[in-house]
């Protein structure tokens, strides 16, 4: 599977309104996602809500890429999630997305660069902090 990272992005016309985008970096927006997100648009939901929905789409598509799951060929083929890949996705939606991407940046290499090691430290010794039940209710 190709290594892509996946965003979502808040841009603002001049008329003032609001649109969330859920992009590939350096890419174009996800087909299917924009879909996805058209019909809370077209149910009138506030400009934020949708942005919420588009950073949890964010974890999920990080996620499955994560652990080598094409989504659209699974669903295509009527193949549900493993319990593991489920509970892979359970975890990543109780952490802020920004400290999933510093502990899968540190999965992909055995190579330390000496100049990190304090920053290393500092960051180990703060450890993660779970998200509100509510956020976490809700990502789900």
């Amino acid at each position: 599977m190709i290594d892509e990272k996946f965003v979502a992005q808040r841009i603002e016309f001049r008329n003032s309104e609001r649109h969330s985008l859920f992009l590939k970096v350096g890419g174009l927006p996800v087909h299917e996602v924009t879909l996805y997100l058209g019909k809370f648009r077209n149910k009138g939901r506030a400009a934020n809500s949708i942005h919420f929905v588009c950073s949890c789409l964010t974890i999920l598509y990080r996620e499955l890429q994560e652990a080598c799951v094409d989504l659209l060929e699974r669903l295509s083929t009527g193949q549900f999630l493993t319990t593991q890949k489920l509970d892979r996705l359970v975890t990543a939606a109780r952490y802020r997305s920004e400290d999933l991407e510093d502990e899968s940046v540190e999965a992909k290499t055995n190579v330390i660069d000496i100049r990190r090691i304090g920053v290393r430290r500092s960051q180990n010794s703060a450890e993660r902090q779970p998200l509100d039940a509510q956020i976490y209710a809700s990502r789900l």
